[in-house]
């Protein structure tokens, strides 16, 4: 039977979307909590609703004073929400759990060994700091889609897949451009680069001149680098197609 339930697609496609959700969150939440350990009290705490307006995410109290434990509790090591990292490995093993049939078991073994990771993850990251937790997650989200690519048939199911994971690309990258547009004091072209880990091809592409029309041209238009909008639009569009 080669069709394709609907049930079955949704999850290939909220999947590819979590992994990503996660990989992305990693990389912008790792430049975020570098900058803020080296600042105090007002710095800090713009630095966080500057984060958690790029993720769409809703501070609550205003008058809360946020501060970098804020800022991992809530955007990297809650398993409840699924706009924190972990919620969001966790939400993608738990659908990954209900399609194994479909996925290859080396992808079923990635998720589920990441989730069961975490735990430990998070003590190392309370040890040694955040950046310990979130190369992790970078790593596995690499592994998974490798994975994903080397292993499944690129049939309509890995179509949902990729389709979920360019989406969730397309979306991250354009709320990175538009939080430095609305708010150019919070955020840097070189701290934005490296958020959306761009920063090494973009020197290559254009040298150290990081003026702001080249970077967001860059990020926005360019059909050569996976990461960018235009690139992760143009895959969509072509699953959608086949």
């Amino acid at each position: 039977n080669s069709g394709l339930l609907s049930r079955i697609a949704e999850t290939l496609f909220w999947t590819g979307r979590y992994v990503e959700r996660a990989d992305d969150t990693a990389r912008l939440v790792d430049v975020y909590v570098h900058r803020m350990l080296g600042e105090t009290g007002a710095g800090s705490d713009a630095a966080a609703r500057a984060l958690f307006g790029i993720l769409g995410v809703p501070v609550g109290d205003p008058a809360e004073r946020l501060d970098v434990d804020t800022v991992l509790f809530r955007l990297v090591f809650e398993t409840q929400a699924q706009s924190a990292i972990a919620g969001s490995m966790l939400g993608a093993r738990a659908g990954a759990r209900g399609i194994r049939e479909v996925i290859s078991s080396e992808m079923w073994e990635c998720l589920n060994v990441t989730a069961h990771g975490l735990s430990g993850q998070k003590r190392a990251a309370e040890r040694l700091g955040p950046h310990v937790y979130l190369r992790y997650i970078r790593e596995r989200a690499a592994l998974f889609f490798g994975l994903a690519d080397s292993t499944m048939s690129h049939d309509d199911a890995w179509r949902f897949l990729v389709l979920g994971r360019s989406l969730e690309r397309a979306d991250m990258t354009a709320r990175l451009l538009l939080a430095r547009m609305s708010a150019p004091d919070d955020l840097g072209w070189p701290v934005l680069l490296r958020a959306c880990g761009a920063h090494e091809s973009f020197i290559r592409t254009h040298g150290w001149a990081a003026e702001s029309d080249r970077v967001a041209e860059f990020l926005l238009l360019d059909r050569l680098i996976a990461l960018r909008a235009a690139h992760a639009l143009t895959t969509a569009e072509e699953c959608l197609a086949a």
